[in-house]
């Protein structure tokens, strides 16, 4: 078994150094470990460390960024509400029309991808070069063409599998509806790098270190699930769903392990970024 859990010593510096790196980040001397094998080019490493933390923060973290911000929002409406002579039940029933409302959901959401935005940053680092790096890459651009190919080949299997707009995407569609241009920003762009960090560059190229098959399903699975309604767990349409997310997902790891980064951001940006625009047309003209 590939041993790329434990660091290396480099024979030029004698400075030890992550076995999945091309080369020494020390004195740039090649990695001439065999552990490493091909493959490696296009996927960005971060360390161990580096890429347990981008999994944990972009998925775990966005779940408690969520839950406090939503604290905070309720909080908010609370004493808005106390301010205006409710209370009891009165008020009660008033917070719980408000959470339903798509300005609750708008603020939520956004906000929570915004704040997550900026603290993957801070946990990638220095690493950020490595991430700017692909988009030097011709190949990277390729990813605006795989994205609109992408949305063709998940709408068509949503059509074949008679699917619906699940929780997931009924809460987007909402939000979508409230901001606009705040939904093309966040949930078009800045979404979907956060994901492409938490899940390819994070959970995928660390399960990459066991085999690139094993990581490539495992990870469209857990994006897949990571969409999905629990609570609607019974819904005969949450799990029409589940094979257009994981197509969707294959269609992106498949493509951070080919072309990096730059590649499958393009590629969920562009399908995000032209499902929302469409989206913003049709409810204009209608």
């Amino acid at each position: 078994m590939k041993n790329l859990f434990t660091k290396i010593t480099c024979p030029e510096c004698g400075k030890e150094y992550d076995p999945a790196e091309a080369e020494c980040p020390h004195c740039h001397a090649p990695n001439p470990s065999s552990d490493r094998g091909s493959g490696w080019e296009q996927v960005t490493v971060t360390g161990l460390a580096g890429e347990i933390a981008l999994f944990l923060v972009g998925s775990i973290g966005l779940t408690i960024v969520a839950y406090l911000l939503s604290y905070i929002l309720q909080s908010i409406a609370k004493g808005a509400f106390a301010a205006e002579g409710l209370s009891g039940e009165g008020l009660h029933n008033a917070l719980l029309a408000y959470v339903t409302t798509a300005s609750y959901s708008a603020y939520l959401n956004l906000g929570a991808y915004l704040i997550l935005f900026i603290v993957l940053l801070i946990v990638l680092g220095r690493n950020i070069y490595k991430i700017m790096a692909k988009f030097r890459q011709k190949r990277t651009y390729l990813g605006f063409l795989i994205g609109i190919g992408m949305m063709m080949i998940t709408s068509f299997l949503s059509l074949l599998l008679s699917s619906k707009s699940n929780a997931n995407q009924t809460t987007v569609e909402s939000v979508e509806a409230y901001a606009p241009g705040a939904s093309l920003l966040i949930i078009g762009l800045i979404g979907p790098f956060c994901e492409e960090l938490t899940y390819r560059v994070g959970l995928y190229t660390f399960l990459k270190r066991i085999n690139w098959v094993f990581a490539l399903i495992v990870t469209s699975l857990v994006f897949t699930f990571i969409h999905f309604d629990f609570k609607a767990v019974s819904s005969i349409n949450e799990w029409r769903n589940v094979p257009v997310y994981f197509t969707m997902a294959l269609i992106l790891t498949f493509t951070y392990e080919k072309m990096g980064f730059g590649a499958s951001f393009l590629a969920h940006a562009t399908n995000n970024f032209l499902g929302i625009l469409i989206t913003i047309i049709v409810n204009n003209i209608q």
